[in-house]
């Protein structure tokens, strides 16, 4: 056979596999020209860890091989790579020997390739470079947007989502259109400066141009144009004193995020974001909807008039709908978290207000007393981005003794249950076992909430704190958040007082090993048994939430939840180990991420997806995930002196 039809031959073949399906053909021919193609016997070693790495870097055509490493225990199976798959090839280290051995499991073709023609390729092609790198990495490596890149040489960045990131239109816009009034002029001087409908709200400012309030359009007409206020009236008795200043530079994601959480549509920028520094701008979300679509800042202001279970509902499954763009469009995850987090905030807080209005028309007393609800495990943590069961808590100031502390307590007890109820149809099922605040072991005063934490940190055998641990992720999602506070304080000292509990809660973190790899339609665990689909949730998330919640907790840092935040508080206090903890919250995100865009399109939970089912480089993403879990496992073990855990 000719060698331009062998040529063809691998040309063919490896445009069918990444990274080579991002080359242009004629480069791809050129690589396919240059390289050899090797035949091995089942058994074969093709190279052995720790020689010289040699010029070739390989590519599996046909048949099986198995990567091993050195350990305590002789060799360790550490992957599995079938056809399409790369051999011996390290983009950023060259000169580094080989870091496993590499034995045929079958009868097997390999494509050799010079190593240089295809570093070349890595360089004239960020994707490719970025593919190789995380391709041969030893953990996650996040994926780089750039602008340079030869997919986008026009520097536009794409990406559906991006705008969420961008600062400057929003802004420029903020200050070209800034209007200002005096508290004492008269309204229809106001009305002058808003008619050319160039802005939707004025300013109040001092004779420091510091803001004191707003009057929007809509005030306008709901005061003025109605007859309730004469026009000839002072601007101050329409002027709302509920102000939000932020600072300017903001991207339209935050902003968007600052609307969703107080109920605005307007946001005063000023110097240094405080209410005593000059105004420069005001932001409107009809602004950022004229600049940038589709936003979400509506969803707040429908939610907060719904009258009942059934328009919330409504509102929630528009709110997936906008999830599922966004998450499509590449927001980031952090975002993301944020803005159904906000949106699941106001679903509660309108649901909580309704059920209050509803006890009090049918003669219940509301007790004098403190109180917040709790969102436990995902959503304490703002990772519950796929609706799931209802699993909350209450917490209260020491009620009362005699009858008005049972009242207070059946005032509780019946909140919880039509706030519980009202959740129920917007997607959020009652949970099975019974973990809400409608059971009286969730909901109770502060002494109680502090008696159950000391009795779990104390004895967590015999309290199963494996199944307890979510709770220690608890987020005050409504009320006064200072009885959390105190809580927590109270959470510390145990741990302080019983030093075995963070061990006990490492070692039972790392109950949940991710498989070795995943090859051909097949996952492989550590057993060697071979599975037909990944669980997003036990083989990637649940180690990395659990890991982050014992850091959190070794390290006093339980005011945070969210768990790529937690790994990245944690890089901070043990900096040696900074690059581990970054490249595991990086690994969360994409995991999360990869489930809700799975469970959103199927309409289910996302826990379960088979690898035929993913492209290629997402399967090889999800193989990163994996040595990043093992990594940190095996960091975890050193850490807190554990042992018998086997990790490979």
């Amino acid at each position: 056979m000719k060698t331009s039809s062998i040529s063809l031959r691998v040309a063919d073949f490896l445009k069918g596999h990444p990274p080579f399906d991002m080359i242009s053909e004629e480069d791809l021919l050129l690589l396919a020209g240059a390289g050899r193609v090797k035949f091995h016997e089942s058994g074969e070693i093709v190279y052995e860890e720790g020689d010289d790495r040699g010029r070739y870097a390989f590519v599996v055509q046909k048949g099986t091989v198995n990567l091993f490493r050195k350990s305590a225990r002789g060799e360790d199976l550490i992957d599995v790579r079938v056809e399409g798959d790369l051999l011996g090839f390290l983009f950023d280290s060259p000169d580094m020997p080989y870091r496993c051995t590499v034995k045929t499991a079958s009868d097997t073709i390999i494509y050799a390739i010079p190593q240089a023609i295809l570093r070349e390729l890595a360089e004239k092609y960020i994707t490719v470079g970025d593919y190789f790198r995380e391709y041969f990495g030893e953990g996650f490596t996040p994926r780089r947007h750039t602008a340079s890149s030869p997919e986008n040489a026009r520097g536009i960045d794409e990406r559906p989502a991006h705008w969420l990131q961008k600062s400057g239109p929003v802004n420029e816009r903020a200050s070209n259109r800034l209007l200002t009034y005096k508290m004492d002029e008269p309204i229809h001087m106001v009305a002058k400066r808003l008619a050319p409908g160039l802005q939707e709200a004025i300013v109040a400012v001092d004779h420091n141009f510091h803001p004191l309030g707003i009057i929007t359009e809509s005030d306008l007409s709901a005061r003025v144009a109605t007859g309730l206020t004469s026009v000839d009236a002072p601007a101050s008795e329409i002027t709302s004193t509920k102000l939000i200043t932020v600072r300017p530079g903001m991207n339209a994601g935050q902003l968007i995020l600052e609307m969703l959480h107080h109920r605005l549509h307007h946001l005063i920028v000023t110097e240094d974001g405080s209410t005593t520094s000059p105004v420069i701008g005001v932001i409107s979300d009809r602004s950022i909807q004229m600049l940038h679509g589709s936003i979400p800042t509506f969803l707040a202001k429908e939610i907060s008039v719904a009258e009942d279970a059934a328009a919330l509902a409504i509102l929630r499954d528009r709110a997936d709908e906008l999830l599922l763009h966004y998450i499509e469009g590449d927001a980031q995850v952090y975002w993301l978290a944020d803005f159904i987090s906000e949106v699941d905030g106001a679903l509660l807080q309108r649901a909580i207000e309704i059920s209050r209005r509803k006890l009090l028309s049918w003669g219940w007393i509301e007790p004098e007393v403190r109180w917040c609800w709790l969102a436990m495990h995902s959503e304490g943590r703002k990772e519950r981005m796929l609706r799931s069961p209802q699993r909350t808590a209450m917490l209260y100031e020491e009620l009362p003794e005699g009858d008005a502390g049972v009242a207070a307590e059946n005032w509780f007890k019946q909140l919880a249950n039509e706030v519980t109820s009202m959740l129920a149809p917007c997607g959020f099922d009652l949970d099975s076992e019974g973990r809400m605040a409608t059971n009286h072991e969730w909901r109770g005063p502060l002494s109680v909430w502090k008696g159950r934490f000391e009795q779990w940190i104390a004895h967590p055998i015999e309290s199963n704190i494996l199944r307890k641990t979510p709770y220690f992720d608890a987020r005050c999602v409504y009320g006064d958040e200072t009885l959390l506070d105190q809580l927590r304080i109270h959470m510390q000292e145990c741990i302080h007082q019983n030093p075995n509990f963070i061990p006990l809660l490492a070692n039972d973190a790392m109950d949940n090993l991710p498989p070795i790899t995943i090859f051909r339609d097949s996952v492989m665990d550590q057993s060697g048994t071979l599975w037909t689909s990944i669980d997003t949730k036990m083989h990637a998330m649940l180690p990395l939430v659990d890991i982050a919640r014992v850091f959190a907790l070794s390290l006093n840092l339980d005011d945070t939840t969210f768990t790529p935040i937690r790994f990245k508080r944690v890089g901070r206090h043990l900096v040696e180990q900074r690059d581990l903890f970054e490249e595991a919250a990086e690994a969360f995100s994409h995991a999360i991420r990869l489930q809700t865009r799975l469970g959103l399109r199927r309409g289910d939970d996302g826990q379960y997806v088979k690898p035929e089912d993913l492209p290629r480089i997402e399967v090889q993403r999800c193989k990163a995930i994996f040595k990043t879990v093992v990594r940190l496992m095996e960091f975890v073990s050193q850490y807190f002196n554990l042992e018998g855990k086997e990790l490979s």
